[in-house]
């Protein structure tokens, strides 16, 4: 079927598939794979009367489809009893970039349980970087990276909230990122740091990440010496030539 369905087949006839026990799977593959609009209602069109466990399945194949198509037969299980189909339906709207989805995404991160958390979390993180690409909600999007930044229970997402404000911020969030840093287990977010501050651009960004290195740990000013040398910019010059007479020899060598 994904080799052979185009956005005008009609798939209804895959739709008795999803309710046989031995090939639902199967078919809730190929409809994935096909991703057209005709393959999408067919999958939503199965959430009503699947059992819990499938229907996360049929919410996590919804999920690999755009966000421009017409995901609103999820909507109502963002408010399900079940943690796992909240959280899964969360993600599975993600690339809407929706900024009214927002609270509820919150909502079920805040509600979420051991074992859904990180998908929970990891639809938040998503939805917010579909909201900062989309454009037009800057701050909604900046006030979102920082609240998955401080409440996330994961350091890959963290890390992830972090890339995603060096991708879209500006000079401000500098010291939100050093900030973070700066807490207990926080050198675990560094290389996540390097990575957003080394896609920030402008010169009120490169003063900012040079005034950064005097609130950096050891690991992270190395870090950061590295970064000022790649960018070949010369606003850099003055620190590197002051670490380059350090004390410290592994400061020392990097500048």
């Amino acid at each position: 079927l994904p080799l052979t369905a185009r956005n005008h087949h009609d798939l209804t006839p895959a739709a008795p598939l999803l309710r046989d026990a031995g090939l639902r799977e199967k078919a809730r593959a190929a409809l994935a794979d096909v991703r057209t609009e005709k393959a999408l209602d067919v999958l939503c069109g199965a959430l009503t009367g699947a059992d819990a466990a499938f229907r996360v399945d049929l919410l996590r194949a919804i999920f690999l489809f755009p966000g421009t198509m017409d995901k609103s037969p999820v909507m109502p299980l963002l408010r399900d009893p079940s943690p796992a189909i909240r959280a899964a339906a969360m993600r599975a709207v993600a690339n809407t970039g929706d900024a009214a989805l927002l609270p509820d995404g919150r909502r079920i991160c805040a509600a979420a349980d051991h074992d859904t958390a990180f998908e929970a979390w990891d639809g938040l993180l998503m939805l917010t970087d579909a909201l900062a690409a989309r454009g037009g909600h800057w701050e909604t999007a900046m006030a979102a990276y920082r609240d998955i930044l401080d409440a996330a229970p994961y350091t890959v997402i963290q890390g992830g909230a972090m890339v995603g404000m060096g991708r879209f911020g500006d000079e401000t969030v500098v010291p939100v990122i050093m900030r973070a840093l700066a807490r207990e287990c926080g050198e675990s977010l560094e290389p996540a740091a390097l990575e957003a501050f080394r896609r920030l651009f402008g010169k009120n960004a490169l003063l900012a990440l040079r005034d950064a290195f005097d609130e950096a740990s050891p690991t992270m000013g190395v870090g950061l010496l590295a970064f000022y040398g790649d960018t070949g910019d010369p606003i850099f010059l003055e620190i590197l030539q002051t670490q380059a007479a350090s004390d410290d020899p592994v400061l020392r060598r990097a500048a």
